[in-house]
């Protein structure tokens, strides 16, 4: 984390965040032990037992403590799977210099540039505009043709009749 500030970069905020989860695993862990021998002790009781009461009883609360034994074996294995893939994020700055001024007034040379730039600009935007319309000149010269033709057409038929 330190080597990312290199020459000219300004930290302007780290936040580093972590959060150890051993202890949580081993407390569950240790926690699924003794559920685990409290288990053991009702599966005796459940040999004992007499009446179908008896039997009831003692199921239920064989199944409410395997019931957090799984849990608790699932949150240990969320813990340690999580743990394995850690996420950093990284969020960094870097100020940089703005555009620099430019000159108070353009040398001559300059203007000469940026006057060949606008003129080839202006060619290229007439170029584009023409071209822009060529359906527009085709159904014209169609048009044209078709009325001349029509034209000598009638100018035939009167000099026959």
């Amino acid at each position: 984390m330190n080597s990312l500030a290199g020459e000219g970069v300004k930290v302007v905020e780290k936040t580093i965040t972590s959060e150890d989860v051993t202890g949580e695993v081993i407390d569950t862990k240790a926690r699924m032990e003794a559920k685990k021998q409290v288990r053991d002790r009702y599966l005796e009781l459940l040999k004992q037992a007499k009446t179908m009461k008896d039997i009831l009883e003692v199921q239920q609360e064989i199944n409410t403590i395997q019931e957090d034994i799984e849990s608790g074996a699932g949150r240990v294995n969320y813990l340690v799977h999580s743990s394995a893939y850690s996420t950093i994020n990284i969020k960094y700055y870097q100020y940089i210099k703005g555009i620099p001024e430019k000159e108070s007034e353009p040398t001559f040379l300059h203007q000469i540039a940026e006057a060949f730039k606008t003129g080839g600009g202006m060619v290229t935007n007439i170029l584009l505009f023409v071209v822009s319309f060529w359906p527009l000149v085709l159904a014209c010269t169609f048009l044209i043709l078709f009325l001349r033709a029509k034209n000598k057409k009638n100018n035939k038929h009167e000099v026959a009749g």
